[in-house]
C-alpha cells in the first residue's frame, strides 16, 4: 500500500488502509459529496486491487475528476510503495568511498 492511501485513508475514515474500507462506505460518503476526487479515485483503487470488473469504469470516472489523468494512473499502477533495499550500500557510504579514491 502506497503512503498516499494511507494517509488519505487515516484522514478521511480513520482506518489502516483503503483495504478496510468497504466498497458501501465509500459510496456513501460519494453520494453526499460527489465532486470529491480523492474518493474517486480510492474507490478506484480499491476496485483495482480487488480485479472488480467495475475498475474500469471507476477509473475513468476518477479522471473526470482530476486535473492530471497521466499522475492519476501513475498512483494506481503502483503497486507498493518504493522500500529501502537493506542490501544497496546508502548514498553516503557511495559518497565516501568515491572520495577515498
Amino acid at each position: 500500500m502506497n503512503s498516499l492511501r494511507r494517509h488519505i485513508t487515516q484522514s478521511i475514515f480513520d482506518k489502516k488502509d483503503v483495504d478496510h474500507i468497504s466498497l458501501e462506505e465509500l459510496d456513501q460518503v460519494l453520494a453526499r459529496y460527489p465532486f470529491f476526487s480523492v474518493l474517486h479515485y480510492l474507490r478506484a483503487a480499491r476496485l483495482k486491487a480487488t480485479d472488480d470488473g467495475a475498475a474500469d469504469g471507476a477509473i475513468d470516472k476518477a479522471a473526470l475528476y482530476f486535473s492530471n489523468p497521466l499522475w492519476l494512473q501513475y498512483q494506481l499502477s503502483r503497486n507498493e510503495e518504493t522500500e529501502y533495499d537493506q542490501e544497496e550500500e546508502p548514498l553516503a557510504e557511495i559518497s565516501a568511498n568515491a572520495s577515498d579514491d
